[in-house]
């Protein structure tokens, strides 16, 4: 018994266009993704970077609240890096970095990573335990924007 020609075709054909259509979805089907804006960002994005912040530590904290000018970002202890718009400059920027941890926490280290756009990263760490404010500094003089 032999089989046919066309029918090894069409079943050849058939499996292509199943396994064809999803590839083609993932690479050609999409816009490329851009992060959303609020409208409140928008306005203010000629004064103020985009930004990405990482935070690594020891220990699970409750929250982060970094502080720069009038501009507030705050991270809870399940989020290790966000993208927020910050007035960054390339000069010295001074901010108030406020970390809770949970009660019963031993003294740990905390550290956070600023990358804004066009700039290079800066890192600050910091110890506590329980609640702590500190100022940070990040330093950007004589960097290109």
């Amino acid at each position: 018994m032999r089989s046919r020609p066309i029918f090894g075709t069409v079943i050849l054909g058939l499996v292509m266009l199943v396994l064809g259509f999803p590839v083609w979805q993932l690479t050609y089907g999409r816009e490329k993704w851009r992060p959303l804006e609020d409208t409140a960002q928008q306005g203010a994005s000629e004064e103020k970077l985009r930004c990405d912040i990482y935070i690594r530590s020891a220990h699970l904290f409750d929250s982060v609240t970094l502080t720069i000018s009038d501009s507030s970002v705050q991270l809870s202890g399940e989020e290790l890096e966000m993208e927020a718009y910050l007035p960054v400059t390339n000069e010295l920027v001074i901010g108030q970095l406020t970390i809770v941890w949970p009660e019963g926490t031993p003294e740990t280290a905390l550290e956070l990573e600023l990358i804004p756009d066009g700039l290079p990263e800066r890192k600050v760490t910091v110890w506590g335990s329980g609640s702590l404010e500190e100022t940070v500094e990040f330093d950007w003089e004589g960097e290109e924007l």
